[in-house]
């Protein structure tokens, strides 16, 4: 599994050697090594019990029976993630390894294009919304609501949206100020957990890598990395 680290343990199931939309990966493989660590750490033996047990072997039947043949590596990633969080150990995480840009590619144009003209970005997700519309529609949302136009720094407006027939919501890119990225992308997906807490499934705005943080709380209109933009109210005095 050389695409993914486990606290400190690396990974070893055989990928092809390009990194591209299409790069696969013995998945099974992977889940099955995970499962493994999974279950003998102490946080397991103390949660998963009874009803739990029961939705982890499910959870992980289901997952088997999708990765009968090699599967593309982001997919596996998201996969994995769905077994891991059953368990609720901050300790415990799953990276990506893989680098799809670096700042050689940013500062060489013509590798930029490649990279640009690749299936890993035309095939990136993309939001369906008109985004002009979107921005408008977000822009009425109020500090207390996880909808809304948020900034990541200058480099990103980010609109956040409840993805239709579904708990997730969507970040999606508004407009970039880094070469990386284009509006219409989606960049972070947001899956509610309890109260104010959410589990974050995003690219890595600088080098465009799959990542994922647990229980971040939405406050004061703050994302983890993504700041809500301020609604500014105009009054006229007669």
């Amino acid at each position: 599994m050389k695409n993914f680290t486990l606290l400190f343990v690396l990974f070893l199931a055989s990928i092809q050697p390009a990194f591209s939309q299409t790069e696969t990966c013995d998945c099974k493989t992977d889940l099955d090594f995970i499962v493994e660590k999974i279950k003998a750490m102490p946080s397991f033996k103390t949660q998963i019990k009874g009803p739990k047990a029961t939705e982890f072997e499910i959870t992980y039947t289901n997952l088997s029976n999708q990765m009968k043949q090699p599967i593309l590596i982001e997919d596996c990633y998201k996969m994995l993630l769905q077994q891991m969080v059953l368990v609720n150990d901050v300790h415990a995480s799953l990276s990506y390894i893989k680098t799809p840009i670096n700042k050689e590619i940013l500062n060489d144009t013509l590798k930029l294009n490649d990279f640009k003209a690749s299936n890993a970005f035309k095939n990136h997700p993309k939001s369906e919304y008109n985004l002009n519309d979107l921005e408008a529609e977000l822009s009425k949302k109020n500090e207390q609501e996880l909808e809304g136009v948020y900034n990541y720094g200058d480099d990103l407006k980010i609109g956040i949206y409840q993805q239709k027939d579904s708990d997730t919501l969507v970040g999606v890119v508004l407009k970039s100020n880094l070469k990386q990225w284009d509006a219409g992308q989606i960049i972070v997906y947001a899956s509610h957990t309890a109260e104010l807490k959410y589990n974050l499934f995003y690219y890595n705005p600088s080098t465009r890598t799959p990542g994922f943080v647990k229980s971040i709380s939405f406050e004061n209109g703050r994302l983890w990395i993504y700041k809500k933009q301020l609604i500014l109210i105009t009054k006229n005095y007669l």
